[in-house]
């Protein structure tokens, strides 16, 4: 820029010294005088683009200057507000603070003169209460008071910010303002010269444009004068042309910075806009914040006015609550001296729960030691019980089996001597006379039959007994089963209870209570023993019995059939005798299946009375053991 400003100050120069030498060649200035047209148009366009430009930037100076000293304004207006709020809030603060200090002697003070006044218990609660209120209130203005100084150191921080910004912004003002100082300096520059150029311009057409001379002072000059005129004309009109490429150069450059300063302006104006809008609405913002906490600091201002005044109030009845600080005091002496005497003995009984506790320790710790010796005896039991269990099963099946090997003996006697006295039989009727056997027939059948048919019925009625008595000594049984399950179930609760603690009876008597428990468990153990056996034993009897008794219809039923046939064959035999023999055999083996009979049932009734006797003697055990 300044070597073009130094060449357009260099140029007029040479203009003027060559326009007066160019006024004597009129014949050389048709393209010249084209050229400065041209060149003059051009420049009265430029210089009224500068013209616009100057008062766009003079407009856009002025509003920056303005919307600047608003800007300020309202900083100044702010700043004297925070100020103003910041000394309301410390003289406030001070004055809290003080009212809180007097609040808490006089809170002392009414608290122990409330202690004296009244000696019921309702106004004790009553000062209490309003004490720890007070002091609740006390530590919420406290809070609030924090609160309030936090957001006041915020808002200044806040505040020194936004400072820091205008002050950027301005310092971008001043820049702004300088650069548009130069662009008026350059501006007038380039007028200077444009005003010289012109200046230049009319000298060079009255110069080209002389008064007419006659031919004869033209012919009068010299011929070397004509070609040194003509060739300041050509110098002339080359510096012409050439500024004329200058001008058109700076016109384009111009143009170019004209349109950068529109942009620039556009983009600034817009952000001045946007942080303008920006710094209205955190001003707003500030404003609403202020008068928030300005409502807030009246609300505990007159909070605090009303607790005044109610302490200004309480402070009223002081004498009266001296008096009965003074018989609350003697009282609380006395409480104290009786809870002193209540500690010594919650101590005595604290030595006493603690060596109780030991001694539950220890006794849960032997119990737990008998329920592990206890457990392994169960152990021991249950495996002893299953061996016993399969010796009785090899037993029952061994005893099974010789019943059934000795059934089918009896079974294959009885057949061959069915056989043998059926070919006796018929071996002797054809003997006997028919008359004979006829009588002794009917008088066999007359004696016999009744007392047979009697005594069947003894049988079947005994049978029915034993069976009946059976049932009631199983129901018996299960009943007594059932009882020593509830009752090791009850003693061994009683034994986990003794475990947990609930319960601390003398190891003496649990070892004791335990040692009857395991030996009344085996006692019932072998008396379950012994009625399975004796259970056993009933069944295989019931079964030899219904055998005997089938044995003995089908004996009668083939004594029948015998004596009929004998019958029938007297006629033709005549042998009586042998006949009636083999009847009274037949007779014979009758009444001995009978006794047999008798005897199964005699052992069932013993077995039966032995299980009665058994249960007697579970049933006095058990209440005694349930007393104790």
């Amino acid at each position: 820029m300044l070597k073009w400003f130094s060449n357009e100050e260099g140029g007029p120069g040479q203009g003027a010294l060559g326009s007066p030498q160019g006024g004597g060649g009129a014949g050389g200035g048709e393209g010249g005088q084209a050229a400065l047209v041209e060149v003059a148009e051009q420049l009265a366009q430029t210089e009224q683009l500068v013209a616009q430009l100057k008062e766009l930037i003079r407009e856009k100076d002025g509003s920056l200057r303005t919307k600047d000293e608003q800007l300020k304004a309202e900083k100044e207006a702010c700043e004297a507000k925070l100020s103003k709020m910041r000394l309301q809030n410390k003289a406030k603060v001070t004055s809290l603070s003080a009212q809180l200090e007097e609040l808490k002697k006089g809170g002392a003070a009414g608290g122990g003169a409330g202690g004296q006044g009244t000696p019921t218990h309702s106004k004790k609660g009553g000062a209490e209460g309003s004490e720890q209120a007070s002091r609740g209130k006390i530590l919420l203005l406290r809070k609030k008071v924090e609160e309030l100084e936090h957001q006041l150191s915020q808002r200044d921080e806040e505040l020194e910010v936004k400072s820091r910004e205008l002050e950027a912004q301005r310092q971008r003002g001043a820049d702004m303002d300088a650069m548009l100082v130069e662009r008026n300096r350059k501006l007038s520059e380039k007028e200077a010269y444009i005003v010289h150029l012109q200046t230049g311009m009319a000298t060079g057409e009255q110069t080209a444009t002389p008064p007419a001379q006659p031919d004869t002072e033209h012919r009068a000059l010299p011929e070397e004068s004509g070609a040194g005129s003509l060739a300041e004309l050509q110098l002339l009109v080359l510096n012409l042309t050439r500024k004329v490429g200058e001008g058109d150069e700076r016109y384009s450059l111009l143009q170019e910075q004209t349109e950068s300063l529109k942009e620039l302006l556009v983009t600034e104006k817009a952000a001045f806009e946007d942080k303008e809008n920006m710094y209205k609405q955190n001003i707003q913002t500030f404003k609403d914040i202020i008068l928030q906490k300005d409502n807030k600091l009246m609300e505990v201002n007159q909070m605090h006015e009303q607790e005044l005044f109610k302490l200004a109030a309480k402070s009223d009845a002081s004498a009266d609550l001296e008096q009965l600080l003074k018989a609350l005091k003697q009282k609380l002496h006395e409480k104290e001296e009786v809870l002193q005497g209540k500690n010594q003995v919650i101590d005595v009984f604290q030595g006493e729960v603690d060596s109780r506790d030991q001694q539950i320790k220890d006794l849960v710790e032997r119990a737990r030691r008998l329920q592990v010796e206890r457990e392994s005896l169960g152990s021991k039991m249950e495996a002893e019980k299953h061996v016993m269990r399969a010796q009785l099963r090899d037993l029952l099946e061994k005893h099974q089996g010789e019943l059934r090997r000795a059934a089918e003996c009896h079974e294959a006697q009885l057949a061959e001597r069915e056989q043998a006295l059926r070919g006796q039989l018929q071996e002797e009727l054809g003997r006997t006379p028919v008359a004979e056997l006829q009588t002794q027939t009917q008088a066999g059948s007359g004696g016999d039959s009744p007392a047979t048919a009697q005594r069947m019925n003894e049988l079947e009625a005994q049978a029915k007994l034993k069976s009946e008595e059976a049932s009631k000594s199983e129901a018996k049984f299960l009943k007594m089963k059932a009882w020593s399950k509830s009752r090791i179930r009850q003693l061994e609760d009683e034994l986990r209870k003794s475990q947990s603690g609930r319960v601390g009876p003398d190891v003496t008597s649990l070892r004791s209570r335990i040692t009857d428990l395991e030996e009344e468990r085996e006692e019932t153990l072998w008396k379950l023993e012994q009625y399975d056996e004796i259970k056993a034993k009933n069944d295989v009897l019931e079964a030899k019995l219904v055998v005997y008794e089938e044995q003995q219809r089908k004996m009668a039923s083939d004594l029948e059939q015998v004596t009929k046939r004998a019958a029938s064959q007297a006629s033709e035999s005549g042998s009586a005798d042998d006949a009636q023999s083999q009847v009274l055999d037949w007779q014979e083996m009758v009444s001995e299946a009978v006794t047999a009979r008798d005897r199964a049932r005699e052992e069932k009734a013993t077995m039966a009375l032995r299980m009665s006797h058994m249960e007697e003697e579970r049933e006095g055990k058990g209440p005694a053991t349930a007393g104790g």
